[in-house]
């Protein structure tokens, strides 16, 4: 078996250029994934996620509950929340039940309405679908916190997180995705397959936050090509 293993090796050092370390290329190959942690260690208690669009850039309830959901489904994929969500349904009977007076109730308030006990709340700050004519570039940045009910604060992110913000007093944690651009012309519902393939992965991205992951190898999925 040792022999084995060795036989290819000491054939790619014999064919590699000279100069070349094929040492250090073997090295690279067999290299794990590179490990991205957690940026916080979500309770597994009843969780509300909020996407929240009051500036109406988005201005699709669909895309933010698409939003909301993407990032569900990552954390419950991991096992990260097992004690339940509340479902993006509640919260717009909940709204519709409030009217007007839903954009002056609390976070708190509407978790506690719906029996939530954190609330992990993302605000969209930017949105972008076409950059003029039939051409589009969607991308999208969205303001993250974390409000721990028991605790009564906002528990993410920290104080002392390097990579937070300070916008308009609040601490908040940006994340943002970009789709590379594309020309739609004659393709009439493209548009909306990357409304929702934009949605997916920032709503995964939000998910990523809370549990630790690998980066894809490249190359990883050319198999299903």
């Amino acid at each position: 078996m040792r022999n084995a293993l060795l036989t290819p090796l000491l054939a790619l050092m014999m064919l590699a250029p000279s100069g070349c370390n094929i040492i250090e290329g073997t090295a690279a190959v067999l290299a794990p994934p590179k490990l991205i942690e957690a940026k916080y260690d979500l309770p597994d208690k009843p969780t509300l996620v909020v996407v929240d669009d009051w500036r109406g850039l988005v201005n699709n309830e669909a895309t933010t509950r698409r939003i909301a959901g993407a990032a569900r489904a990552a954390l419950e994929a991991e096992g990260v929340v097992t004690d339940g969500f509340v479902g993006q349904g509640e919260l717009a009977e909940l709204k519709k039940e409030l009217g007007d007076d839903y954009a002056n109730t609390s976070l708190a308030g509407l978790a506690l309405h719906l029996d939530a006990r954190q609330v992990i709340h993302a605000e969209v700050v930017s949105y972008q679908m076409d950059i003029g004519g039939e051409v589009i570039r969607p991308s999208i940045t969205l303001h993250v916190k974390v409000f721990d009910l028991d605790q009564r604060k906002r528990v993410f992110p920290s104080d002392d997180d390097p990579a937070a913000r300070v916008v308009g007093g609040a601490r908040v944690y940006p994340i943002e995705q970009t789709l590379p651009g594309r020309d739609l012309t004659g393709q009439s519902i493209a548009n909306s397959i990357a409304a929702r393939e934009l949605a997916d992965l920032i709503g995964r991205d939000l998910g990523r936050l809370f549990f630790d992951w690998r980066v894809p190898d490249v190359g990883d999925g050319l198999d299903r090509l």
